[in-house]
């Protein structure tokens, strides 16, 4: 019974020291992703389900970023589809929006108003 408890133990804390990124490792994550996936269709995504098929399969391949990573495709596909077919492709941009990413995690993120917020530059 020991033993067994003892396994538990050790099995729960893997598990949480698996999932715990730092607020920039999981921007980099995101922008890492994105960007790979943008590669592969080279700025010419046909459908959104192609684009959703290679979204999953790229976050298939990281490991500490895989759970959160398909949990953000599937809430954010149809977001993540109008933002990679736009000619101002960035994929900071798109982890901005989709909150993977805030303004203080990355030096050179400029914050995305929400509707009705009041920004700096609108005072």
């Amino acid at each position: 019974m020991g033993l067994l408890f003892q396994l538990c133990i050790y099995f729960v804390a893997l598990m949480v020291t698996v999932d715990c990124l730092t607020n920039q490792e999981t921007c980099d994550l995101c922008q890492l992703v994105i960007r790979t996936v943008n590669g592969h269709f080279s700025t010419n995504v046909s459908s959104r389900r192609k684009l959703a098929n290679q979204l999953k399969h790229e976050c298939n391949r990281q490991f500490n970023y895989r759970r959160r990573c398909l949990v953000m495709i599937k809430e954010n596909a149809q977001l993540l589809y109008q933002e990679m077919n736009t000619p101002s492709f960035k994929p900071l941009t798109i982890c901005l929006l989709v909150k993977e990413c805030t303004p203080y995690t990355d030096p050179n993120a400029v914050a995305i108003p929400q509707t009705g917020e009041t920004t700096i530059e609108s005072l």
